[in-house]
C-alpha cells in the first residue's frame, strides 16, 4: 500500500466522491471515474483494493433499491457465475502484469466505453441466443474487471442488446458488479495484497463515495441527463489519454 499523506489522501477522496456522484446520476461509473484518479498517486493494484469496499456496499445499496435483485439472479445466475470465475482469473492477473499494461487496459476500457457511448451504439441479441451468451459475457467480464475494477462496459452492452428494461436492468448490473466486488476482494486477500491498512483505508474511502452517490442522486433529478453524460464521456477521454500517456511515455 502507498503512504497516505495528504495528497494521497485528497486524491482518493476526490477519486471516490467522482465516482459516487456518476455513479448516483448514472446508475454505474464508480470505479471508471474514480480508478484513473487514483492512480495518479498511485499503482493499479493499490487503487483497485482502496475502491473494493466503495464498489461492493454502493453495489449493496443500489441493488437493494431496485426490489428486482431475484429477478436477476433466475434469469442471469449463470451470467454471474461466470464473472465469479473470470474475477477470479483476472484478479490473479493484475497481480502479475506490469504497471503499464495495466494501465493500458483501464485506459482502453475507457475509451471503448466513452466510444460507446457517443455513438450510441445499439446492440441487438435475440432472447434464444442468452443461455449460451450470458456465461461468456460473465466469464470476459470478470477477466476484464479483475485486472481493472470495470466490469460495467461488457454488462451495459449486453443488457442493452438483450432490451431489459430500466428496474431490471439497475438490478442486474448492481447484482454483477457486487458478485465481482465480492470474488475481487476474496481474491487480493488470497494473494496478501489486502492487510489491516488495505481494508482500512478502503472502509474510509466509503465515506466521499457515499456523499458522492447521495450528491448524486440529488443531482439526477436536477439536471440534463443527456448533458451530463457528454461531459462524464469527455474527461473519461481525458484521463484515459493520460493514462497512455503514463503507460508509454
Amino acid at each position: 500500500m502507498p503512504e497516505f499523506d495528504p495528497t494521497t489522501i485528497a486524491m482518493v477522496a476526490l477519486g471516490l466522491a467522482a465516482g459516487g456522484l456518476v455513479k448516483g446520476v448514472t446508475g454505474l461509473g464508480l470505479p471508471i471515474v474514480a480508478l484513473p484518479i487514483l492512480t495518479t498517486v498511485m499503482e493499479v493494484p493499490a487503487a483497485i483494493s482502496v475502491m473494493l469496499v466503495s464498489m461492493l456496499l454502493t453495489n449493496v445499496v443500489q441493488a437493494w433499491r431496485t426490489g428486482r435483485v431475484m429477478w436477476a439472479v433466475r434469469r442471469f445466475w449463470t451470467l454471474a457465475l461466470g464473472v465469479a470465475v473470470g474475477t477470479i482469473i483476472g484478479g490473479n492477473l493484475s497481480a502479475q502484469l506490469e504497471s503499464r499494461w495495466l494501465y493500458s487496459i483501464v485506459a482502453g476500457c475507457m475509451l471503448a466505453f466513452a466510444g460507446l457511448g457517443f455513438s450510441r451504439f445499439e446492440p441487438r441479441v435475440p432472447e434464444t441466443s442468452r443461455v449460451w451468451l450470458s456465461p461468456m459475457v460473465g466469464l470476459s467480464a470478470g477477466v476484464l474487471g479483475g485486472m481493472s475494477t470495470m466490469f460495467g462496459p461488457p454488462f451495459v452492452i449486453y443488457m442493452a442488446a438483450l432490451r431489459v428494461p430500466k428496474e431490471e436492468f439497475v438490478a442486474s448490473i448492481s447484482m454483477f458488479m457486487l458478485v465481482g466486488s465480492v470474488c475481487l476482494g476474496g481474491t487480493y486477500s488470497a494473494l496478501g495484497l489486502l492487510g489491516e491498512q488495505a481494508w482500512l483505508a478502503s472502509f474510509l474511502a466509503f465515506v466521499p463515495a457515499l456523499i458522492g452517490l447521495q450528491l448524486g442522486a440529488w443531482v439526477r433529478d436536477r439536471i440534463d441527463q443527456e448533458r451530463f453524460r457528454k461531459v462524464v464521456y469527455l474527461a473519461l477521454i481525458l484521463l484515459s489519454l493520460n493514462l497512455l500517456r503514463r503507460a508509454f511515455f
